[in-house]
């Protein structure tokens, strides 16, 4: 069943320098609303089989590399089901020639019929915003992964702000529950976007994921 459509609201796709990975980017219209953002069109996987005949998930497409007997295209996989990575259609049908170089076996299959999961990236210091935007987003029928263990404080007594074990290993989980989203979505209010954040968007750049903008950033 689809999710019901709630008012527009406007959030900003910014194109970033090109990757080894924009072969496995959603291309974005410069701005979505968040009907858009809801809408669940991603419904198919690419599926291989392992060496040992285990089903296996595609996760990621890079450029191809020489290897001094031709050149290939770069397949990661996954071997659990959720970690494979869901395209429209038309996506998966334009990758699979690709694919079909390292593994020729491959083949399209429909992924399971859920919402979209989007992961919420920015400073801690806008914990207003993240709580708004997760009820925004959860209402918009969106799974939504965040960080749960200070949106209900204030400022003052976020732990992040005096235990730095405790940061290193949150920010480690942050990028877990990236590996985990469709999508992240960046509230780079005013603009700022700190050292952990951008850390977190170079992550999910790096693993083919489309980053999503609260402010436009450029």
């Amino acid at each position: 069943m689809k999710p019901k459509t709630e008012p527009a609201v406007a959030c900003t796709a910014v194109s970033r320098p090109k990757t080894r990975n924009d072969n496995m980017q959603t291309e974005l219209p410069k701005t979505e609303t968040l009907a858009a953002v809801a809408s669940n069109d991603l419904l198919y996987r690419i599926r291989a089989r392992s060496v040992m005949g285990w089903p296996v998930w595609v996760t990621q497409v890079s450029e191809p590399i020489d290897t001094g007997e031709g050149s290939a295209p770069i397949v990661s996989m996954a071997n659990r089901l959720q970690k494979g990575k869901r395209f429209r259609r038309d996506e998966a049908e334009a990758l699979l020639p690709q694919v079909h170089t390292s593994h020729p076996e491959a083949e399209i299959v429909a992924a399971p019929d859920m919402p979209r999961i989007v992961c919420l990236c920015g400073s801690t210091r806008f914990v207003e915003n993240f709580n708004d935007w997760r009820k925004k987003l959860t209402h918009a029928g969106i799974i939504v992964l965040s960080i749960e263990i200070v949106t209900t404080q204030a400022r003052h007594e976020d732990p992040q702000h005096n235990n730095g074990e405790l940061k290193a290993m949150l920010d480690e989980l942050h990028k877990r529950k990236i590996d985990l989203a469709d999508e992240i979505m960046v509230l780079n209010v005013g603009g700022y976007i700190g050292d952990s954040t951008r850390a977190e968007i170079e992550y999910a750049e790096a693993n083919g994921k489309p980053v999503r903008y609260l402010e436009n950033i450029g």
